[in-house]
């Protein structure tokens, strides 16, 4: 049985764009659990080649990561510079 419920994603720098319109950069989005970090990504649109570091309530995770309701994402993008 899937539980409906709210993930918060604080989406930062340039993955801004991914918000909804409106929205900043924080989103609470409504998921279907269970999920992973993976699913919201994509649920936001963000394509599987962005590249993207990913926190879960403080510490840095995978895509693969189970997220559960109340959950707290942060979602940076990857930058090189020289």
């Amino acid at each position: 049985m899937q539980m409906s419920k709210t993930v918060a994603i604080k989406l930062n720098l340039t993955l801004q764009k991914y918000a909804p319109a409106g929205a900043g950069g924080t989103v609470e989005l409504e998921m279907d659990f269970p999920c992973t970090a993976g699913d919201v990504l994509r649920r936001l649109h963000i394509p599987e080649q962005e590249p993207v570091l990913i926190t879960l309530n403080g510490r840095q995770v995978l895509a693969d990561e189970p997220v559960q309701a109340g959950d707290a994402l942060k979602l940076f993008p990857l930058l090189a510079g020289g």
